[in-house]
């Protein structure tokens, strides 16, 4: 059994638009998606910060693995090679030294005590300088963990607070996008399925 159709009836005649209304839809849907975008964006600059450290926790984790590891590989070739690194050469330093404190440490009379004299008034403590040596290399890896928690801990770092500026906008434009973007999908698929539950 053959049918026949009527090819001569536009499909499409109640959607035609001329060229001027189809840039004025292309003009209302623009404005739609600047504006949609600008109030994401405002909203993605309170997620910006936390978001930036989740992007840069991986990094900074392993810097620090590196650093660690580093001063391992340093503490093991000095201690496979003891003195071939001339920065690890016993230095001099000068400490001050509390001398009543040295005196009982080391089990010592004082001038004092020795003479049966009563110490002047005022002069609880005296300190004098001694000489003393420290292998710099050792004393740096056994502060180094000490040194990592009070101090600086490796990280990203950026050269000017133009570059730090512009890494955090980024983010929230890119939030902000990503943010617009799942908005308008959701919109798209609750028009269709209107239209679907109404056809």
């Amino acid at each position: 059994m053959s049918r026949d159709y009527d090819y001569s009836e536009d499909m499409f005649a109640d959607t035609r638009m001329s060229f001027g209304e189809h840039l004025e839809e292309l003009r209302m849907h623009m404005w739609r998606a600047i504006k949609g975008f600008l109030v994401a964006l405002f909203f993605s600059f309170f997620i910006g910060k936390p978001v930036l450290q989740v992007i840069a926790a991986p990094v900074e984790e392993q810097l620090e693995a590196f650093y660690d590891a580093r001063v391992e590989r340093i503490a093991k070739e000095i201690s496979e090679h003891p003195g071939e690194y001339e920065t690890d050469q016993p230095k001099e330093v000068n400490l001050d030294v509390d001398v009543r404190s040295l005196q009982k440490t080391l089990g010592l009379q004082s001038v004092y005590e020795k003479l049966k004299l009563k110490p002047e008034a005022g002069s609880g403590s005296q300190w004098v300088q001694i000489k003393a040596r420290i292998n710099p290399h050792s004393w740096t890896m056994a502060l180094h963990k000490a040194m990592r928690q009070v101090g600086r801990r490796p990280g990203l770092t950026t050269l000017s607070i133009q570059e730090a500026f512009m890494a955090y906008f980024k983010v929230c434009i890119y939030c902000g996008d990503r943010a617009w973007q799942s908005v308008d999908f959701l919109a798209v698929v609750a028009v269709c399925r209107r239209r679907s539950l109404s056809a």
